[in-house]
């Protein structure tokens, strides 16, 4: 799930030596709508900030079968609106391709291939700038978190690491940890979770809740954000 970008002092998770590089299973990810709210810590009480829309459904596009994610996140009211979308292979959740678009306007495009990247992410200014890097094995799209693990093979203890790409980091791994166990309150009612945390070596690691039975993201914190399922996500797109 995408994530905001905050200033943390927090350490980066890295993976240990004994970490094993394991590849998602798209028939572990669920197809559904789920709200989320993002909260921020302050004086000792979380406060809304806003919501996050994330949509997996199955799709066939230009002939191929494939897994769409959209990822739409509001903050303060509108003032911030992102929305990502993937389209990813149904096996293994591989990127084929990415767009972001910031309140309606396409920010960043990329399309992945066996060998490469290629695409264009918009400045400040306005001008494109080209993206371009040769791959030389399997990546993952470095902009989705939560969905991917939440495909991963979790268990009590796992150490696990994946490969990514991100069109502003470049190559990267994910370090991503199993350590320990949960109760998540929802609407359903307690779900039993696993406690995940995850890390691109590039800043805070993130604590995330999976749901045991089914994978379903829960929940993440990072620093003093929480985000839990749950809130209203009405008015934003289901396209």
């Amino acid at each position: 799930m995408m994530l905001v970008t905050v200033a943390l002092g927090a350490m980066s998770l890295k993976a240990p030596p004994s970490a094993a590089q394991v590849t998602p299973v798209g028939a572990r990810l669920e197809e559904g709508r789920s709200c989320y709210v993002l909260q921020i810590k302050a004086a000792d009480a979380l406060r809304p900030i806003g919501r996050t829309l994330q949509i997996v459904r199955r799709e066939r596009v230009d002939g191929r079968q494939v897994i769409r994610v959209i990822v739409h996140q509001q903050l303060q009211n509108g003032a911030f609106d992102v929305r990502d979308d993937f389209l990813l292979a149904t096996t293994d959740l591989r990127p084929l391709r990415y767009e972001s678009r910031s309140h309606g306007k396409v920010t960043v495009d990329v399309t992945y291939r066996a060998d490469g990247v290629s695409g264009y992410r918009v400045t400040k200014d306005g001008d494109r700038n080209a993206l371009s890097a040769a791959l030389e094995g399997p990546v993952w799209e470095g902009n989705l978190w939560g969905a991917v693990f939440a495909a991963l093979p979790l268990s009590q203890d796992a150490q696990l690491t994946l490969p990514f790409w991100h069109y502003e980091k470049g190559l990267g791994r994910f370090a991503i940890q199993v350590v320990g166990e949960d109760t998540v309150a929802v609407s359903s009612g307690d779900v039993a979770a696993w406690v995940v945390e995850a890390s691109d070596g590039s800043g805070p690691s993130v604590t995330y809740r999976f749901a045991k039975d089914n994978g379903r993201e829960l929940a993440y914190t990072m620093g003093g954000f929480t985000q839990t399922l749950g809130g209203d996500c009405a008015g934003l797109p289901d396209a």
